[in-house]
């Protein structure tokens, strides 16, 4: 069946922010995967992919590989 069983962790954002691209590769060291495109999902308080708030906490996916 091959689910992803992923956990979600949180993740405190730099205090100036950064767009969900960056944040993207800086957690998961890449930007395929749709990973930016899982973190605007599972975050409603990201408005703009490019701004995502300083100093606030996502919800993100662990490190996955």
């Amino acid at each position: 069946l091959g689910a992803n069983l992923s956990k979600i962790q949180d993740y405190e954002t730099t205090p100036t922010g950064n767009p969900s691209l960056v944040l993207a590769y800086n957690k998961y060291g890449d930007v395929g995967n749709d990973w930016e495109q899982d973190i605007l999902d599972r975050n409603n308080i990201i408005d703009h992919p490019g701004f995502v708030p300083g100093n606030t906490t996502l919800e993100i996916l662990e490190n996955v590989s």
